[in-house]
């Protein structure tokens, strides 16, 4: 995390490690059990503060935040890997914004 002179950024990781999503007895097999896979994602905020950073008269600030920038898959699997009862592959989203006070 930095923050100085009205510019801000904040790079945070999010890490799940693989676990077992639930018990025996799934979809009707007795001994079938679905277990998440790993998953990590890199997460961007970034701001700058015009007043602040380039003396403009108003207050305000472009900001900047991309979710997901390793393009991250969620993958739960049913039973064995490569047997995959879910795969979400939601993408790299990316927005940028103005704000102000006047």
């Amino acid at each position: 995390f930095y923050e100085k002179n009205g510019w801000s950024i904040r790079l945070s990781d999010t890490y799940r490690d693989g676990s077992q999503a639930t018990l025996n007895n799934q979809q009707g097999i007795s001994a079938a059990t679905l277990f998440n896979e790993s998953y990590e994602q890199l997460d961007l905020a970034a701001s700058v503060n015009l007043h602040q950073a380039f003396g403009f008269s108003r207050d305000m600030e472009l900001t900047l935040n991309a979710t997901n920038l390793t393009d991250a898959t969620l993958t739960q699997n049913f039973q064995f890997t490569g047997a995959p009862n879910y795969y979400y592959k939601a993408g790299t989203t990316i927005s940028v914004g103005i704000r102000g006070k006047f």
